[in-house]
């Protein structure tokens, strides 16, 4: 199972998923611009926890905080959250890994999306090209035109009675016999 993911909490991986695409990249890192070093998210809160308490107090626009990067003695460059704000382009290689996620999957799953944002929202879709079904979970009716099943509810409530009808049609399909080999 890949998980394809616009969250940028980093939630799927702590919640145990190992194939995780994150469309919009991942708020637990950040980049510098300048030497383009990677540094975990905790560098910026380091950063902000150094300002004296009356600065903190302000709201972001008044703090005039800028993470810098930690390599101070060769770099002075700005660390950037390794999100995509809008109007920047995908992490390398994620909209490929995602698209290739669901051209080899037979089903794919959608749940609490509106299918708004691009090129996200075209990436579900590509499983009807390799005739495969789209089952879609949301609270409104946002992708219920796409769908070939369509969930409409609370993921906490619609997932569970989804994953009984997989179990029931599982259990009733007839068992097919073991491939035959030849040695």
């Amino acid at each position: 199972v890949t998980v394809v993911t616009q969250n940028i909490d980093g939630l799927h991986k702590v919640a145990g998923s190992s194939r995780v695409v994150e469309l919009h990249g991942t708020d637990q890192t950040c980049t510098c611009m300048a030497c383009r070093e990677t540094f975990p998210q905790a560098e910026v809160v380091k950063q902000w926890m150094a300002l004296p308490e009356a600065t903190r107090r302000l709201g972001p626009e008044e703090d005039g905080f800028v993470p810098c990067c930690p390599k101070t003695d060769t770099c002075s460059g700005v660390l950037k959250a390794d999100v995509t704000f809008f109007g920047e382009a995908l992490p390398t290689g994620a909209l490929a890994r995602a698209t290739g996620a669901v051209l080899g999957s037979s089903v794919c799953i959608v749940v609490g999306t509106s299918l708004n944002v691009a090129p996200a929202n075209l990436v579900p879709g590509l499983v009807k090209a390799r005739w495969g079904k789209l089952i879609v979970c949301n609270l409104d009716e946002s992708g219920k035109d796409q769908a070939d099943v369509f969930l409409q509810g609370r993921a906490t409530q619609t997932l569970p009675r989804l994953l009984e009808a997989v179990r029931t049609a599982a259990a009733a399909a007839p068992r097919r016999p073991a491939p035959c080999t030849v040695s």
